[in-house]
């Protein structure tokens, strides 16, 4: 066919820029955000300029090219019309562009057709099928009871801690050992006590009430940040009266899941609470509304029925690192994380949240399900921290989220293999706290849940340890054994033939040990250093009480201590008293290694290290992460490894710090070890981690500002804190006084201000009068390019992280006098 031509659509279906760099011209293209339809008539203004270089007005197709020879690179570019909305994309260099406008929704009944009745909400029934192996339930934990003045469950090791109104130390499964008496009856026990056969003894103890057991069904949220369910009569079981049946009213209509949590209530102190230790549920039920709506004065139908059965047992536990929030007198103020199980199409589970205390970054989340198995097959987490404002605008804030994060099995480690660090599986489903590499098939490791792992150069098998606290520090005791320290003062030595526990004579935790001698170690921890001397620990002073994380010294060298905000305290070999080190560094320091040559480092939060070598006085060294670091050793000066957060490794050469692995694994590295052989083992292990960072800083407004007269046409802004994670996009969203938006706003990462056109002066569209309010969202979004997105850039799930703030400007009554 002569003289035919194609013709070129730039619209983009769900808006945005593409089609690569400007050359000459721009095609532009501007829709109905409700309808999707043409916008006629409406303005294009290329540049900030008044009066503007470059304008048109779209046809019918809601349509413009604008062009100049000179056009190209990074370009503001605005569309606006009376009654709708005006956008404007900021820096962009791509030769389409489709705007959405916002005008007046249509009308919800414009449609005809007559009055249309709402579909009614269903309803389910449903019975629980209860497995007793699963709701066996166990005395409430010690840690929740507070502290008695009975002194019953104070902390002990063996019955001589324990006083003698309450003589009897005892270990429950899945309990640390604690101080009680014997009974006959409940009324023996003091108030929130009950009178049980001990696990070990034929003889009855006053243990923590198990509560009452009960089961509470719910239907599954809709998105992440629904209010979380609540128990009521309909929806609780309780099974000591015999009942298994439950029921769901006014339920949501299409795909959802229904789920019920079996565990205990109790009420202690006066203060109720609900444990739960086992789940169950059935996904895809698809729910009917609970009346036919198409024929008159019909009754409700019937609800329909589920069967639960409780197989799911809620024992996984999973550590979080959140990352610096930034925290700021005018907000943010508190941090709060969340964790849920997403289900796809049938909705999602919320299963623990809490507030954080400013300056806490660890979090270990429980009560998870055991597997994702069967029902939950294809089923994922989530997590969520937030720096959240208490302010009447409930911003600023400045909020990270982790979606799509499959099973948690066990934590994975790393083994340097020549020159990478190379995945390996433990087989072991707790989390590592330290280890200590014996030769190079030989590895003991202590863990959260008190254990002590060892790893033969096959396989890793749990060493006969009884029961008791986390275990954070071990060491070789230089007598050719092993000694671990731990939570509430443990201890524990192997002498290469069995187990044995020192009693510590402290409730402290202990964080890390050092052996100076066959018959002499030095313990640390929280406010305390313990000293071991043939035998016997004792405390020893060390002026003001200070919290330690860990210790290092070779036999007959200077032995060092840190701790938290950039503590750091020191023992000459030739003394026996400890004095305080000035460093230049005021963040925890969380791992210290030396050499025989006299260099000694520290690392701590946010990559902080310090070092010094013979007698001269710390200094700070660079590292190339920001992440928390956590342990360090090496070989020699030229060559020492720091591990931390987000499975960082990093080298030490002598001269600088060089990033090895970041990311590799889900885990926070919590110990590195070796032989001194280069060509022997290295390798580092920690928790399974979720990482919950970075944080993006706050946008502080220099214009407008809250509360003055704007000029109507900049913007410019600083971020605090600066250095932090950078944005991949900024969105604004302008107001008026009846909250509704009137121009809208994205720009890249780079932008700190820009100018808008003057539409009141171009286009007859006046800014509205009075008072104003301006929101802002920066986001972390991988994959983000101002030059190449759509619309699609705005759904949550996509986001790593994201802040938020609002506030009122344009309000002269606010303006103090």
């Amino acid at each position: 066919m002569t003289q035919s031509y194609t013709y070129f659509d730039p619209t983009a279906r769900w808006g945005g820029t593409w089609g690569g760099p400007i050359k000459g011209s721009i095609n532009v293209t501007v829709l109905d955000t409700y309808t999707s339809k043409p916008i006629e008539e409406a303005i294009v203004i290329v540049g900030p300029e008044h009066p503007p270089t470059l304008l048109g007005y779209t046809d019918s197709r809601g349509q413009i090219t604008l062009s100049r020879q000179s056009l190209a690179g990074r370009q503001i570019v605005t569309a606006a019309k009376p009654a709708y909305s005006a956008s404007t994309i900021v820096d962009m260099d791509a030769k389409n562009v489709t705007f959405f406008l916002t005008g007046e929704a249509p009308s919800d009944n414009g449609g005809g057709g007559g009055e249309v009745n709402p579909l009614v909400p269903g309803n389910i029934d449903g019975i629980v099928h209860i497995n007793s192996k699963y709701m066996n339930l166990p005395p409430a934990q010690c840690d929740a009871m507070g502290t008695p003045e009975s002194g019953h469950c104070t902390p002990c090791q063996s019955d001589s801690e324990c006083l003698a109104s309450t003589p009897h130390c005892v270990t429950l499964t899945d309990q640390n050992p604690f101080c009680t008496t014997e009974c006959l009856a409940a009324a023996d026990c003091p108030l929130d006590f009950e009178c049980q056969k001990s696990a070990t003894e034929s003889v009855n103890r006053c243990v923590p009430t198990r509560g009452i057991a009960q089961v509470r069904c719910y239907l599954s949220n809709t998105s992440l940040f629904s209010s979380a369910p609540s128990a009521n009569e309909d929806n609780t079981v309780e099974i000591s009266t015999g009942e298994t049946a439950f029921a769901l009213k006014n339920v949501r209509l299409g795909d959802v899941a229904v789920y019920c949590v079996g565990g205990s209530r109790r009420e202690i102190a006066g203060i109720a609470s609900f444990t739960g230790y086992v789940m169950g549920i059935q996904r895809h039920i698809f729910v009917t509304p609970g009346k036919d709506m198409t024929k008159k004065d019909t009754p409700s139908l019937p609800p329909m029925l589920v069967n639960i059965s409780l197989d799911i047992p809620l024992t996984r536990a999973v550590e979080t690192v959140v990352g610096e929030r930034p925290l700021h007198p005018d907000g943010p103020h508190r941090t709060e994380i969340k964790a849920w199980l997403m289900l796809g199409s049938d909705g999602i589970i919320p299963l623990d949240h809490r507030d954080l205390a400013n300056g806490e970054h660890d979090y270990r989340f429980t009560g998870l399900p055991l597997s994702l198995t069967e029902e939950l097959y294809d089923a994922e987490y989530a997590f969520y921290a937030g720096a959240l404002s208490n302010t009447s605008e409930l911003t600023p804030t400045s909020e990270v989220l982790r979606t799509k994060l499959p099973a948690l099995d066990s934590a994975p480690y790393l083994v340097k293999e020549g020159n990478v660090f190379a995945v390996k599986e433990s087989g072991y489903p707790g989390d590592v706290l330290d280890l200590q590499v014996l030769d190079s098939d030989s590895v003991m490791a202590v863990t959260h849940s008190g254990s002590v792992i060892h790893f033969n150069g096959l396989s890793w098998y749990a060493q006969p340890v009884q029961r008791g606290p986390t275990l954070r520090g071990i060491d070789r005791d230089l007598a050719g054994g092993i000694v671990t320290v731990g939570d509430q003062g443990r201890i524990l030595r192997w002498n290469k033939v069995g187990w044995s526990t020192d009693l510590s004579g402290t409730q402290n935790n202990l964080r890390d040990v050092v052996s100076t001698s066959p018959t002499s170690a030095i313990a640390v921890g929280q406010y305390v250093i313990l000293s071991w001397t043939e035998g016997t620990w004792t405390p020893v002073s060390f002026g003001p009480p200070k919290d330690l994380h860990a210790v290092w010294g070779l036999p007959g060298s200077d032995l060092f201590a840190v701790g938290e905000s950039g503590i750091v305290v020191r023992r000459d070999s030739d003394s026996s008293n400890w004095t305080s080190v000035n460093v230049p560094i005021h963040s925890t320091l969380r791992g210290v290694f030396g050499t025989a040559s006299g260099l000694v480092m520290a690392v701590g939060d946010q990559g902080g290290c310090i070092v010094k070598e013979g007698n001269s006085e710390f200094a700070l060294i660079e590292t190339p992460t920001e992440h928390n670091l956590r342990d360090l050793w090496g070989r020699s000066n030229t060559d020492i490894y720091a591990v931390g957060d987000r499975a960082t490794v990093l080298h030490y050469d002598g001269n600088t710090w060089e990033k090895l692995s970041e990311g590799t694994i889900e885990s926070s590295l919590r110990a590195i070890h070796g032989t001194v052989s280069t060509t022997d083992l290295l390798l580092t292990m920690g928790t399974h981690s979720i990482h919950l960072g970075p944080f993006l800083g706050i946008s502080r407004f220099e214009s407008p500002t809250f509360g003055e007269i704007w000029d109507g046409h900049s913007f410019k802004w600083t971020v605090n804190p600066s250095g932090g994670a950078e944005p991949s996009f900024q969105a604004f969203r302008l107001y008026n006084a009846s909250n509704r938006l009137f121009w809208s706003i994205i720009a890249p990462e780079w932008v700190n201000s820009f100018q808008l056109p003057d539409l009141a002066a171009t286009a007859g569209i006046p800014m509205p009068k009075a008072i104003k309010r301006l929101t802002g969202t920066k986001v972390l979004h991988n994959g983000f390019k101002i030059d190449e997105f759509d619309i699609r850039i705005y759904r949550l799930s996509d986001w790593r992280a994201w802040s938020l703030f609002g506030f009122l400007f344009d309000n002269p009554s606010s303006v103090p006098k």
